[in-house]
Order: structure tokens, then sequence, then C-alpha cells
């Protein structure tokens, strides 16, 4: 050989080790990736990636801390007054806290989410049309939450720093926020959480006190109200959260044992959120303002106050993407989760920046009477019909859907419509009524259906 040759040889040889390692380098960067955003969106979640109670209830606070709960507390406060506020808070905070504890448990137990566990009571086809309807409905008020998102930023750089930047720019940026904080599923919310959470906290703590010190804890504790009935006022409470709890295995899943599961749900339901709703009333009655932008500007802490309510905002629609992605994954198998995450998100934010969001309000609240029913119906078939066995391998055999679930899921989600509307009275909740109708309904088509069947 001559030693032209060997030098083409070496050349040659050297060239191809360089290429296999270069494969193997993004081979390793692949794997590490994955692992990074892996969140067993289709499987159950293993015992060793769980955590305990208090860190699932960081992230539900999280989640309550938003817009939509500081309106729900400002109405209940001007409404029924601050002491009767507290009792109706405690009130819807315990119901939400009983149906969180059997969402939750069923996650702890099965390690499934949400969408995984509907396969079990609606068919694995079936639950694709029900994940689909809860998907659109957790992605329209993604695309509704990040303008109000965009606004609040907008207008806190604009007052503080007279900063002119377009609103689109704020829109693409917060979603670009949320996208990568949901692209690594629950672990990103698990660290969001404990970093925002305090931090949020120490706000509304500090502008209920600058609120006690403007009129004194005596004119609030002795404001009366305007009249609103109680009745109302805990329905408003409970339906402010009630999704939260019918969704809540999405989180609940990653709970260690079952007690974590309920320790969660009852840190996120019923202390949580009565104090978000109370700390959100109580500066209302002390300014006699019903928005709490204004809030916030009449106890003089304007665009800082603002700003905070960017991280509240930050948290509440990563986890809407965060629900919309795991409903879709369950959908669309062979697409991983992390890239449904920026489709979704890349749809939600083109929605918004069209201005279309606001268009949609309609329609998603249509959407949520579709929503609490479900919880009643998987409630019903992991304690009752089906007794606690829950299986992937069980799952497999499932394969179809389930008429006897879409009929229950029909006659709740019309139950709720109808008492919502007023054309029926049952417990004054529309949102528990159509949870009870969906469960018995479900109960009692389901035991006919094992009758008729074993006869058969």
């Amino acid at each position: 050989m001559s030693i032209k040759m060997l030098e083409n040889y070496l050349l040659l040889r050297d060239g191809e080790l360089i290429k296999q390692a270069a494969r193997r380098r993004h081979s390793d960067i692949l794997d590490k990736f994955d692992e990074l955003v892996e969140d067993y969106s289709r499987h159950a979640v293993p015992t060793e990636k769980t955590v305990n109670g208090l860190r699932m209830g960081l992230i539900l606070v999280g989640i309550t801390i938003t817009v939509p709960a500081f309106l729900v507390g400002i109405e209940i406060g001007q409404g029924l007054g601050f002491k009767e506020a507290i009792t109706a808070s405690l009130t819807g905070g315990f119901v939400l806290f009983l149906i969180g504890a059997c969402s939750g448990t069923i996650a702890a137990r099965t390690h499934f989410s949400t969408y995984v566990i509907l396969q079990f009571a609606f068919g694995i086809s079936g639950a694709k049309f029900v994940s689909l309807v809860i998907a659109l409905t957790s992605l329209g008020w993604f695309a509704v939450t990040i303008v109000l998102f965009a606004d609040a930023l907008h207008n806190a750089m604009l007052n503080s720093f007279s900063a002119e930047l377009s609103l689109q720019y704020y829109l693409i940026c917060g979603s670009l926020l949320m996208v990568l904080t949901t692209i690594f599923g629950f672990k990103a919310l698990d660290r969001v959480s404990l970093i925002v959470v305090p931090l949020l906290a120490v706000f509304l703590f500090f502008v209920a006190w600058r609120s006690l010190q403007s009129i004194g804890p005596e004119a609030v504790m002795n404001y009366s109200g305007k009249g609103m009935d109680y009745g109302q006022a805990v329905s408003a409470i409970i339906g402010g959260y009630i999704v939260g709890m019918t969704l809540l295995p999405d989180l609940c899943r990653y709970a260690k044992q079952h007690r974590d599961g309920i320790s969660g749900a009852f840190i996120g339901s019923f202390i949580g959120y009565p104090l978000v709703l109370l700390l959100s009333a109580l500066p209302s009655i002390a300014t006699n303002a019903n928005d709490y932008i204004l809030v916030l500007v009449e106890l003089g802490l304007g665009g800082g106050g603002v700003i905070m309510l960017i991280p509240a905002t930050w948290t509440t629609n990563a986890n809407n993407l965060y629900s919309s992605s795991l409903a879709l994954s369950t959908i669309f198998t062979t697409t991983a989760k992390w890239k449904i995450v920026i489709y979704i998100g890349a749809l939600g934010t083109i929605i918004a920046a069209l201005g279309l969001a606001q268009n949609l309000i309609g329609f998603l609240l249509i959407l949520g009477y579709l929503v609490p029913p479900i919880a009643g119906i998987y409630i019903t078939d992991y304690f009752i019909i089906n007794k606690k066995k829950y299986s992937q391998e069980q799952d497999e055999k499932q394969a179809g859907a389930n008429p006897v679930a879409f009929a229950a899921w029909l006659a709740g989600s019309l139950t709720g419509y109808l008492a919502t509307g007023g054309s029926i009275i049952l417990s004054g909740v529309p949102s528990i009524d159509a949870i009870t109708a969906a469960s018995l309904l479900y109960f009692l088509l389901a035991k006919i259906e094992l009758t008729m069947s074993r006869k058969t």
C-alpha cells in the first residue's frame, strides 16, 4: 500500500469515527431531552417520581391565585359582607374538597391522568371524544387568559417604565414562557410553584394589610353587603373551581400515596382557594372597587401590583395548556407530548393575536357545562362499579365507547344547564346538580346493564 493510499484510508477512518462520535453525542442529547420532558402522559407515573401532598397543594394554590378567582372574591365580598363571605368560602371550599378528595385518591392510587382514567368509564374510543372536549375547553381558556396576561403586562410596563411595545409583543413573549414551562410538564409546574406561590401569598396578605390600614378592621367586619343570595354566592365559589377538581388527576397522579392526593386537594381547595377569595374580598370592601386592578390603584400599589398579577396568570395558564396537552396526548398517541404542547401553544397564541379569544368566551361557557358531570361518572365508576380495580391491562380490553357513560354525561350536562337557567331548582348549585345527576344515572344504568348481561 502506498503512502498516499494509507493517508486516504486514515482520513476516511478518522472521518467515520468523527461521524460516529457526533451521532452518539446527538443521541445522548436526545436521550437527555426525552428524559427531561418525560411526563408519563399515557402511562402510570413511576413511584420514584412521585411527590408529597404539600408540593401538590402548592401547585393547586398557584393555580387558584388568578384574576377570575379575584373577581369571585370581590363579588361575594361586596355581595355578602366579609363575615358571611368567610362562611360561604369555607362551605364552597369544603364541597370542592369532597370532590377533590375522591378524584385525587383515584389519581394517587392509579397514577393515571384524567384522560387515561376516563378510558375505564367511557371506553378508549369514547374517552377520546371526551378528552377532545376538555382539550378544546382548556385551550380556549389558554387563549383568553394569555390576552389578559399580555394586557396586564403591557399596562404595567407602559405606566411604570413608559415602555411603548405592542400588545402582541407581550402576548408572544407570555405564550413562549408558558409553552416552555409546560413542555417540561409536572416537574416545571412544581418548580415554578415553589417560587411563585410564596411570593404571591405575601403580596395578597400585604394588599389585605394595606386595606385594613386604610379603613380599619371594624369597618370591614361590619360591612353588611349588597344583599347577594348566600346560595348564589356558594354556587359561584364552587363553579369557579369545579373544573379544577374534575381535572385534579392531571396533578395528583404524582402523589406518593392516596393520602397525599387528599391532602393536596385539602390544601388547594379548602385552605388556598377560600384564602384567595377572602384576601380579594377584603380590599374590594375597603376601596369599594369591583375590579382588582382598580383595587390596587386605590391602595396606591399601581404598576407594581399589576406586575405581581403576571406570575399569577403564568401558573394558571400553564396549567390550562398542560391539561389540554395531556388530553390530546391520549388522542394523538404517536406524537410526543412536548410537540403537542408546542403545536397547541402556537394555535392558542394565534387565536389570541387575531383577537378571536374574546369571541370564544360564550362557546367556552357552554363547554363548561360538559366538564363537571365527568367527575361524577369516573368517581362512581372507580369506587362503586369497578370497585377500585383499574389497571393498564384491564383498560386495553375496553376498546370501544360506553353508551351508558355518554347517556349519564348528557343528562348531567343538561341538568347543570337547566339549573343554571333556573328551569329546575335542586341544590342551588348547578355544577353539583350536574355531578350528582350524572353519578346517579351512571350508577343506575351500569347496574341495569350488568344485571342484563348476567341474565344472558
